[in-house]
């Protein structure tokens, strides 16, 4: 029955059940903390760290859905002139305001099961590699990343090994291949938006 009085026989005073009253102190039983209570010293600092920590990871990962692009494949092709020489394989340029990683890199002949003469050189150059090809620059440090003593070839990087910025171009350059020869160039790489640069994690 509501308000009801229910004699304790451990010596404690009676206590009302049932009568409405929340916050009721039961005898011998400690009240839970209520959502006022302050909470302990550092426990405050570190639930907003938390919160700063949630909302960095939430922006990340939404930048990672919208401007990532698994393995885009990039392909060109050529044919060493008749007179010899070096040969241009360029595989172009990211948009603006988007960059590459190579994943894999790839250069033949017409087929990768055929061997073909020549090596070759992977550049990453602030320009068309036809340019590397007929200059000085050919195995300058300051733009060849990778090269292959014997064709065909292919190599594997990982994330942020190779990366290729607007207005830089990705290619190949072979070098002493047969005049006439017909090679081939592929590489997958993965596109990623600049426009928004994702947050370090506090």
């Amino acid at each position: 029955m509501e308000g009801e009085l229910h004699v304790c026989h451990n010596g404690h005073s009676p206590t009302a059940i049932g009568s409405g009253m929340s916050g009721t102190t039961v005898a011998g039983l400690v009240r839970p903390k209520q959502a006022h209570d302050a909470l302990p010293p550092g426990i405050e600092s570190l639930l907003g760290r938390l919160d700063r920590v949630a909302t960095a990871v939430e922006h990340n990962n939404r930048l990672l859905t919208r401007s990532y692009s698994p393995y885009v494949p990039v392909r060109t092709s050529g044919v060493v002139p008749s007179g010899g020489g070096n040969l241009a394989l360029d595989l172009g340029s990211p948009d603006r305001q988007f960059h590459w990683d190579v994943r894999i890199a790839i250069v033949c002949g017409v087929n990768w099961g055929i061997a073909v003469a020549g090596t070759a050189e992977l550049y990453v150059f602030d320009g068309p590699i036809n340019q590397i090809a007929a200059s000085d620059n050919i195995r300058d440090p300051d733009y060849l990343v990778d090269e292959a003593a014997s064709l065909p070839a292919v190599s594997g990087y990982i994330l942020g090994q190779v990366q290729v910025h607007a207005g830089q171009h990705l290619g190949f350059v072979v070098v002493g291949g047969t005049a006439g020869q017909y090679y081939r160039a592929v590489a997958r790489v993965q596109q990623w938006s600049d426009s928004e640069p994702m947050v370090e994690i506090p």
